[in-house]
């Protein structure tokens, strides 16, 4: 169903690759329209960066580029727990 468990790890989930220039006008354009991000950071080599959000369904999703060079990045794994929301039925009860 999209729902990912408490502990469950960012993945499987959907990548999209974008242009090093178009990096940080997406995550803006997300953060503008109240979506929660986990990132930027760099998991792989120097110029890679990434950020993670969820779809509307729970689902994780990852833009992604190579190139990077506009800020110096916390290299790791982000804290997905940012991501974490709880679901609620048409009723008010929480899933």
């Amino acid at each position: 169903m999209g729902v990912p468990g408490e502990q469950a790890i960012m993945h499987p989930h959907m990548a999209f690759k974008v242009s090093p220039g178009q990096f940080l006008p997406w995550m803006r354009r997300l953060k503008e329209r109240g979506v929660t991000i986990a990132g930027p950071m760099r998991s792989g080599l120097k110029g890679q960066a990434s950020f993670y959000f969820n779809d509307p369904f729970g689902n994780h999703l990852e833009i992604i580029t190579a190139g990077f060079a506009d800020m110096e990045l916390p290299v790791g794994v982000p804290d997905r727990s940012v991501l974490d929301y709880e679901w609620r039925t048409s009723d008010g009860v929480a899933r």
